[in-house]
């Protein structure tokens, strides 16, 4: 299933991500270790809730221009909004996980988003997503 694939995880990520894969050491530009699906052309995100402090990893996220979508997970209620001249996310619970996906990135650029948990009353996060050349290693 992991094939050599590696994922950034932290103690921390370990007990909130558990249903959703394995931890492993490894680079921090997103991977998509530990999901089951459309997963081979994805960036992933861990999305944790300390309290009301909301850590997204990695941050900035590094999709790759006309080729990575971008997943982000969280064992809380999830919803993430992308600036108005994107299409948004598609947010669901699959199981005790939550995953909001998002369409593949077209143009390079930085985009400023906003992460929000446990419903519209819950904290806010404004992480970075950055599209890289389809080039970039």
């Amino acid at each position: 299933m992991f094939k050599g694939r590696r994922v950034l995880c932290l103690q921390l990520l370990c007990a909130t991500v558990i249903l959703v894969g394995s931890c492993k050491s490894g680079n921090n530009d997103g991977g998509n270790e530990g999901l089951t699906g459309d997963t081979a052309n994805s960036k992933l995100v861990q999305v944790t809730v300390d309290g009301s402090t909301i850590t997204c990893k990695p941050d900035p996220v590094k999709p790759r221009r006309n080729m990575h979508k971008v997943i982000w997970t969280s064992a809380n209620e999830l919803s993430i909004m992308l600036p108005k001249n994107f299409p948004q996310p598609d947010c669901k619970k699959a199981g005790s996980i939550w995953k909001c996906t998002s369409k593949v990135f077209t143009r390079v650029e930085r985009i400023k988003y906003d992460v929000q948990v446990n419903g519209p009353s819950g904290p806010k996060l404004d992480p970075m997503i950055d599209v890289q050349p389809d080039d970039h290693p």
